[in-house]
């Protein structure tokens, strides 16, 4: 049986929502490990950081956004209740990044320039893409016998419950961008096609 939630050390992670509001587009970036799945930049809060400047940090390190900007205030939190054999009880917190497309594009080098694609999405787009990757659940190898089918089912349930938590979690953020953006303009956010 696994610890009780309150036992666990926390892990705290900052979620960027990279916006232009010229444009009415988001910032995404591909995974490191699956080049086709695009997310928010997000990553790790390190010890006195603030989780505002770890969304500036990890925005840099994963998408090249300027480095320079202020920290932008928090967006909301989420608690992603992690499964009871989990080490750790992660919060996420989400910061939406002002900015322009322009200042981004012309940013040529940062540090995982080589591991991730970068890729500017209307606000319904990044919804689909993320829904995308948590709602498909294609298994990635035929099993050969009944003993296979039962770890693939073991496999996909597993990242099925991962994949929902995290992709759930990230549609939440931007539909909370959608009503934070709505309140600001009184006339709800506009959207482009990309």
């Amino acid at each position: 049986m696994g610890a009780d939630k309150c036992d666990k050390p926390q892990r705290e992670v900052a979620v960027s929502i990279i916006y232009d509001q010229s444009t009415s587009r988001i910032l995404m970036v591909t995974r490191r490990k699956h080049p086709k799945i695009w997310i928010l930049p997000q990553g790790g809060v390190e010890p006195g950081e603030s989780s505002g400047q770890a969304a500036i940090r990890e925005s840099w390190e994963e998408a090249g956004c300027p480095r320079h900007l202020d920290p932008p205030p928090k967006l909301l939190s989420l608690d992603l209740e992690p499964e009871a054999s989990k080490r750790y009880n992660v919060y996420w917190h989400i910061h939406v990044i002002h900015t322009t497309e322009d200042a981004v594009n012309s940013t040529t080098d940062w540090p995982e320039r080589g591991e991730r694609d970068r890729a500017w999405f209307s606000v319904p787009d990044a919804i689909t893409k993320i829904c995308e990757w948590y709602i498909d659940e294609k298994p990635v190898a035929s099993p050969d016998t009944m003993e296979d089918v039962g770890a693939l089912a073991a496999k996909m349930e597993k990242k099925s419950a991962k994949r929902s938590l995290k992709g759930g979690a990230m549609e939440t953020a931007l539909k909370a961008f959608i009503e934070d953006q709505a309140g600001a303009t009184r006339g709800g956010l506009a959207v482009k096609a990309s």
